[in-house]
């Protein structure tokens, strides 16, 4: 079956998942190998990142659904480019980690615009590159593999692994509002 047959339902739902997945295990390791509480809590970042604690920070993996949905409908009209050939990983993963972390037109800590604009020290700003750059990296792979080789288990297991990252989002903010 050729890439351009596959619905576009099908195509959002791969792409979240796969967005969501590699998001959360990619997060929770560096969050705990990089320190991110202690790093977001002391200057610079504290100014910019809420505490570790705050129901948004704990949603955020949950929250990631929205985003997912946001790059599966930009990325639909290229997935040709990445879908096809032997290299469709690399295509995706320069496409996203070009415009979603060195070129994105805020001043993020780590993009062009945060280094040219911002007060914040080179060394801060490219630490989070771990994270970014890794979690990309998977992400690209296992969309494209995913299409390669489409089995069944992968939409049973990403479900599973779906509602196992919103039940924590949901569990952790109850936790925080019963303290």
């Amino acid at each position: 079956m050729s890439i351009r047959h596959y619905r576009l339902s099908t195509f959002i739902w791969r792409i979240t998942a796969s967005h969501m997945i590699t998001y959360f295990i990619i997060g929770f390791l560096a969050y705990h190998l990089l320190n991110y509480q202690q790093l977001y809590g002391s200057h610079p970042f504290s100014c910019l990142m809420k505490p570790s604690n705050s129901p948004w920070v704990v949603m955020g993996p949950s929250l990631q659904i929205v985003r997912g949905i946001i790059l599966s409908l930009s990325l639909w009209f290229f997935k040709d480019v990445f879908l096809t050939g032997r290299t469709g990983w690399i295509k995706l993963y320069a496409l996203v980690a070009g415009l979603s972390i060195l070129s994105c037109s805020t001043p993020g800590p780590g993009s062009i615009e945060g280094i040219i604009y911002t007060k914040i020290p080179l060394d801060n700003q490219l630490i989070g590159y771990f994270e970014l750059f890794t979690q990309t990296l998977l992400f690209s792979i296992l969309v494209v593999y995913w299409y390669k080789k489409p089995f069944r288990a992968w939409d049973i297991i990403s479900l599973l692994l779906i509602i196992s990252i919103l039940f924590f989002g949901l569990m952790a903010l109850v936790s925080l509002t019963t303290i």
